[in-house]
């Protein structure tokens, strides 16, 4: 609330501030690039030469189908299961990216760590989930880095990394908005 002046007997002028005046889906769509797939259930009966626990897929590129007629900001969640070293997340249809580290600073992700990058407006950060302690890692993000939001249309969006890119699990949320007519 900005203010609050006192008018007549019945009459008040109340002005509000809206940092955020746009709509939002109710729920986040999920674009999954790369994650690990189950393959052990239970009951089960071990085979004698052996059997896959699970198996990875992974595309290292998804294709989000913009349809917000407005920018629509991202919640990026890369998962290391390993060693991962200077991860670089690209919006392919337009250069944009956004890098951690760099051969001066690197940056290194260990088996269970968890970056969430964060490109919605009012909320853009970076920060890193490691045995359940959160710490912010901007000062990690490249120069020529980009907070980039998914735009209307085709949106193509790929990783890579310095170092350990097939330990990398990604995973993008995102919810469309709307003006109000």
């Amino acid at each position: 609330m900005e203010s609050i002046k006192p008018g007549s007997k019945r009459l008040s002028i109340i002005s509000l501030l809206c940092p955020d005046p746009y709509f939002y889906d109710v729920e986040y769509s999920r674009a999954t690039v790369s994650t690990w797939i189950p393959d052990f259930e239970f009951p089960h009966e071990f085979q004698a030469d052996g059997e896959e626990l699970g198996h990875k897929i992974d595309s290292r590129i998804v294709h989000i189908e913009g349809t917000s007629p407005n920018p629509v900001g991202m919640i990026i969640n890369i998962m290391a299961n390993g060693q991962v070293t200077n991860p670089i997340i690209v919006k392919l249809t337009s250069g944009e990216r956004i890098k951690l580290g760099d051969s001066i600073h690197p940056f290194s992700m260990q088996y269970g760590d968890l970056v969430r990058i964060i490109t919605e407006d009012g909320r853009k950060n970076v920060t890193l989930i490691r045995d359940g302690v959160e710490e912010s890692i901007n000062q990690y993000m490249s120069e020529d880095s980009e907070f980039f939001q998914i735009t209307y249309g085709n949106n193509a969006i790929g990783y890579d990394a310095g170092d350990g890119v097939g330990n990398i699990s990604l995973e993008i949320l995102y919810r469309n908005r709307y003006e109000g007519a």
